[in-house]
C-alpha cells in the first residue's frame, strides 16, 4: 500500500524488448528513468483495471489495491452489491485518483 507503483510489475515482461532496444541504441543510461515510467504508467493502468475488475475479483476472492485499502469493507457474501457499495466510496475513489493522479504526474516530469 505504501508503494502504488508496484502494481506496474505486472507489466515487466512487456519491458524487456524496450529496454534491449536502449541498450543495442546505446542508451543504457535511460533504462532506469524508463523503468520508473513504465511502472507508473503500469500502476495506473492496473488501478484502473481493479475498478473495472471489482465485481468478479470479490466474486472469487481476490484482493486488489482497492479492498485493500483502509476502511470498511461490505459484506462480500454478494460480490455485485459489494462492488456497487465499493464504486460509490468517495473515499475510495478519491484515494486511488489522487494516487493516480501523482503517478502520472512523477512520469510526466521524468520524461
Amino acid at each position: 500500500m505504501d508503494n502504488p507503483k508496484d502494481l506496474g510489475t505486472k507489466c515487466a515482461n512487456a519491458l524487456a524488448p524496450f529496454m534491449l532496444s536502449l541498450e543495442q541504441l546505446g542508451k543504457s543510461d535511460l533504462i532506469e528513468d524508463y523503468w520508473e515510467v513504465f511502472l507508473m504508467f503500469g500502476a495506473v493502468i492496473q488501478i484502473i483495471d481493479d475498478w473495472q475488475d471489482l465485481e468478479g475479483d470479490l466474486a472469487i476472492g481476490h484482493y486488489s489495491y482497492l479492498t485493500l485499502l483502509p476502511g470498511k469493507l461490505p459484506e462480500l457474501r454478494d460480490p455485485k452489491r459489494a462492488a456497487r457499495i465499493l464504486k460509490v466510496d468517495r473515499l475510495r475513489v478519491s484515494v486511488t485518483y489522487d494516487v493516480s493522479q501523482d503517478m502520472l504526474f512523477q512520469a510526466r516530469a521524468i520524461l
